[in-house]
């Protein structure tokens, strides 16, 4: 008795755990998995990606697809799918917030994804004042940045991105 006891417990804890493991083993961002085309990806997230008119060039890599607009919390962003212009492959999702003038109103939205990001992923592994937290997850690495140029800018971005990229970056370092 007692052993079949200690085999359901074993089971239960392990199933806790797998669950409670699922929040910090992301592979991508919402139904995207990092490696997938372009094709892939509007499948993946059917009726929720949309082609933009005009894609987004970044330094090697282009935004072509995306979601024009989200809310998390209480906040409004654009979401940007990045494929690597070589392979074409999904390599970071971006989302840019919608709030580009008033920095008060992002000082708030920095905090408040912070807090988000912290009750879903747990405490972040790195921390700047208000301006930068990044999440070190199994597979993904998440970075949020509130970007401000006096008189000029200021924006709040959530970017994902799979985490062997920027093991790869760093390689040489």
């Amino acid at each position: 008795m007692k052993t079949i006891l200690f085999i359901a417990l074993t089971v239960l804890l392990f199933v806790v755990s797998a669950q409670a493991d699922d929040a910090i083993n992301i592979n991508g961002y919402g139904k995207a998995i990092w490696g997938m085309s372009e094709d892939e990806v509007l499948k993946a997230e059917q009726g929720r990606v949309i082609k933009f008119d005009k894609p987004a060039k970044y330094l090697n890599s282009t935004a072509p697809i995306g979601i024009d607009e989200i809310n998390v919390g209480t906040d409004k962003f654009k979401v940007y799918y990045l494929f690597d212009d070589k392979s074409r492959k999904l390599e970071q999702v971006n989302l840019a917030g919608l709030e580009e003038n008033n920095e008060l109103i992002n000082a708030r939205t920095f905090t408040t994804i912070l807090k988000l990001l912290t009750e879903k992923y747990g405490p972040p592994t790195f921390i700047k004042a208000n301006s930068n937290a990044s999440w070190k997850l199994s597979r993904t690495l998440i970075n949020l940045t509130h970007q401000y140029i006096r008189q000029m800018m200021t924006q709040v971005v959530i970017s994902y991105k799979p985490l062997q990229s920027s093991i790869d970056n760093s390689k040489d370092l």
